[in-house]
């Protein structure tokens, strides 16, 4: 793998398209699936209703991984004037409704026949832990208190969401370090080179204020003068999570 994979466009099976009826509903949806799906998906699923389009879309990151979820379309108007509202359950399912599987001749299933790449950017980390190091030099229990966490058994914050684990570490109870792991790009290869630009957009970075210090060889290291940060940005272990590093006074 060489950089980032990019996100897919799909096309529609003839059949999809021409042969089933009147499907401008599940077009619809399937066009606003297209926008926000990272990288590429594939429809496994899909039945229309009235007013909804209900279904199950296989996505995948950036590395390769699939997730399995269920989607709804609300469609508001007519064909020729309507507004279509999409959302992607944030767990995913083994077992879309039963209903559904009862009535497997109204279903169709979307083959995808073409493609057309385009960048997407890795999920965008809660604001409260943009530029974590705004924390530093603050005493970690009242930092854990203003973000609503536990500190662990070390003194330290460690606390998971669906798409990051953000870690800040403490020295005597002070908090002087912060790193922030990007879940949706397990597994990474250190072997392998990727966009730094799109990780630190994730964390709300703008590179264009970042001066690269070091091209490593499985990452970057960026300094940030304003603030007398070190950010690295790097996979340090194959298998593991592209992760966020910031040392404070450019070092640890």
């Amino acid at each position: 793998m060489k950089g980032l994979f990019k996100l897919a466009l799909f096309a529609f099976s003839t059949c999809f398209i021409v042969a089933c009826g009147d499907n401008w509903k599940e077009k619809s949806c399937i066009e606003e699936i297209s926008k926000t799906a990272k990288y590429d998906f594939e429809i496994q699923e899909i039945k229309a209703s009235s007013s909804t389009v209900e279904g199950v879309v296989t996505l995948q990151n950036g590395f390769g991984a699939k997730t399995t979820k269920k989607f709804m379309c609300s469609i508001d108007g007519k064909k020729s004037n309507h507004e279509t509202r999409l959302t992607i359950f944030d767990k995913s399912t083994d077992i879309f409704c039963t209903e559904c599987q009862k009535q497997e001749s109204k279903i169709k299933t979307v083959v995808p026949i073409a493609s057309e790449p385009r960048p997407t950017p890795v999920a965008f980390v809660e604001s409260k832990y943009i530029r974590p190091y705004k924390y530093n030099r603050h005493g970690v229990t009242r930092i854990a208190e203003m973000l609503g966490v536990k500190t662990n058994k070390a003194g330290n914050i460690d606390t998971i969401t669906d798409t990051h684990r953000i870690i800040f570490k403490a020295v005597d109870g002070v908090v002087n370090y912060s790193e922030i792991h990007l879940l949706e790009t397990v597994p990474c290869n250190k072997a392998d080179m990727f966009d730094p630009q799109v990780m630190l957009d994730s964390v709300a970075e703008n590179i264009d204020k970042l001066v690269l210090n070091k091209e490593l060889s499985n990452g970057y290291v960026f300094l940030q003068h304003n603030n007398k940060v070190k950010i690295t940005v790097t996979c340090d272990e194959d298998g593991e999570p592209i992760k966020v590093k910031y040392f404070k006074d450019y070092g640890y």
